[in-house]
């Protein structure tokens, strides 16, 4: 498997990482030791949640963006506008593939909501608890 980290390859040894969430676990820690962020892992051009139990053994490329401590709510402001630029662009389209695989990733998203808007968490419960639901009802989405 190959290891780009900020678009450089990096030689590393597995311990004992077996799955993606282990190599995600492992990752998040060794960039916060290096008082940096990561903010996206790819696993062959897929963004994979943090939990998935994909076995290592079945990737072949694994892309990591990092940035400093001091970025990291700019790029998590910019990753949220990004999710809800690519929703809006599903629910126009009735793109179901997309919408799907952004379901997917909202859980991570929603966890990132939490410390940047904390000011304005009260007012936004009611629209964020509609996210959390099944997306069943595409015009609610809207």
């Amino acid at each position: 498997m190959t290891l780009l980290i900020n678009q450089i390859g990096v030689d590393f040894t597995l311990e004992k990482e077996k799955t993606f969430a282990d190599l995600t676990s492992s990752l998040r820690a060794w960039a916060a030791g290096g008082n940096m962020t990561v903010v996206s892992i790819l696993a062959d051009g897929r963004a994979l949640g943090p939990e998935d139990q994909t076995l290592l053994d079945a990737l072949d490329e694994v892309v990591v963006e990092t940035v400093t401590a001091d970025e990291s709510d700019l790029v998590r402001v910019e990753v949220v506008v990004r999710f809800f630029s690519l929703l809006a662009e599903g629910l126009r389209r009735h793109d179901q593939g997309l919408i799907s695989e952004l379901r997917k990733e909202f859980p991570a998203v929603r966890s990132a909501l939490s410390p940047l808007l904390d000011a304005v968490a009260v007012r936004l419960e009611p629209w964020l608890a509609l996210l959390d639901a099944p997306w069943a009802d595409p015009e609610a989405l809207e």
